[in-house]
């Protein structure tokens, strides 16, 4: 395996830190996302804590190496098992969160960076894995393409694997994930990414931060993509488009 070299910290989240680095072997440069130390060396009252962290962590590896799409980030090496998991991606240009930041961009280029989030979602449906976690920070520009990254939230539909919800308590993040994700986490389904997906959309189309009052963003978008976003962001799952095909083609015939 190639190894890798920390250069310098570019971001740190609630469980993971990411790095600029180097592939010593070839020179060339990466971004390494480790486990934070707190999890990877446990703190004294919090094993569960602790134990759960780091199987989502390794969640998140066994999905995005399983998933080799060119709207999702790869992984190009990892240490799952480590003392401090890491592993080893693309470094990033940009994320959209970045992009909502600075100035607007047109509708043309909110709709390109939707159609290459759909295409990732949809190729990792059709495999059966949730990603649950859908936000801007999460969408990467690497190279020229909008990536898809962070499974580390997912859920595999065809697997028994272990359960990692809290009742009644988030998982996702707030005004990008599905209300059942309040709730019943472990069953969320494809209209749980849908619904984040809508979320993203919206915000795209207004160039507004994300609020729980959505009917006021809504008020400011073209009448024509009202009620695909009121579709997208339906309470109810059953109420939203069912397959990210749907929500594609309700898009292309605008």
């Amino acid at each position: 395996m190639s190894r890798y070299k920390k250069l310098k910290k570019i971001a740190s989240g609630g469980q993971a830190e990411v790095y600029r680095g180097k592939n010593v072997d070839t020179g060339a440069i990466v971004a390494l996302k480790y486990l934070t130390s707190s999890f990877s060396s446990g703190r004294d009252g919090e094993v569960e804590e602790v134990e759960e962290a780091r199987a989502r962590f390794i969640r998140e590896v066994k999905a995005q190496k399983s998933l080799r799409h060119p709207n999702i980030v790869p992984i190009y090496a990892c240490a799952e098992r480590a003392h401090k998991p890491w592993y080893a991606m693309p470094l990033a240009q940009d994320s959209l969160d970045d992009s909502f930041r600075s100035d607007r961009q047109s509708e043309e280029w909110v709709l390109d960076v939707i159609a290459q989030i759909l295409d990732a979602i949809e190729y990792s449906h059709d495999r059966k894995v949730i990603h649950r976690d859908l936000k801007p920070s999460n969408i990467l520009q690497i190279d020229g393409t909008w990536r898809v990254s962070d499974f580390g939230l997912c859920r595999f539909t065809d697997s028994d694997s272990a359960v990692l919800t809290r009742p009644k308590e988030l998982f996702g993040t707030q005004f990008y994930s599905a209300p059942e994700q309040y709730d019943n986490a472990h069953d969320a389904g494809p209209p749980a990414d849908i619904f984040s997906i809508g979320r993203i959309l919206l915000q795209g189309l207004t160039w507004l931060p994300p609020t729980p009052y959505v009917s006021q963003h809504l008020a400011s978008v073209r009448e024509k993509f009202r009620p695909v976003l009121t579709k997208c962001l339906a309470e109810m799952p059953d109420s939203r488009y069912q397959r990210i095909t749907d929500l594609r083609s309700a898009l292309h015939s605008l």
